[in-house]
């Protein structure tokens, strides 16, 4: 069950791990990142953050089965790394609402239509 979904361009960080996992109880953090998937480098980095009691998923947009990780009963943190992104994951089927954390300035900062094409 998807837990939070949660757009941060630090994705998996201190607050993550100090705060979100604990009081939400999350099992899973699924990381949907087209950057970072491809990145050994984040990816390692992402993995050792984790406490090891919790699964660190790293997938591209396009190939996260949102439905599957909301139905399947694991308490799952979705985290996104901007608003286009978010809006990207909501097109392949991500539904919940959207917790707005660490976002950068800039055109796409706000999920508008007219500024975020």
């Amino acid at each position: 069950m998807i837990s939070l979904i949660r757009v941060d361009s630090r994705l998996i960080h201190g607050q993550v791990i100090e705060a979100w996992l604990p009081h939400l109880k999350i099992q899973r953090i699924l990381v949907a990142d087209d950057s970072a998937v491809t990145d050994p480098l984040t990816r390692a980095a992402m993995a050792l953050a984790v406490p090891p009691e919790v699964e660190v998923v790293l997938q591209g947009i396009a190939d996260v089965d949102f439905r599957r990780f909301e139905n399947d009963g694991v308490r799952t943190m979705v985290l996104l790394r901007d608003v286009p992104s978010a809006m990207r994951a909501y097109e392949y089927g991500l539904v919940g609402p959207l917790n707005l954390g660490n976002v950068h300035d800039g055109p796409c900062a706000t999920p508008s239509a007219e500024t975020c094409t």
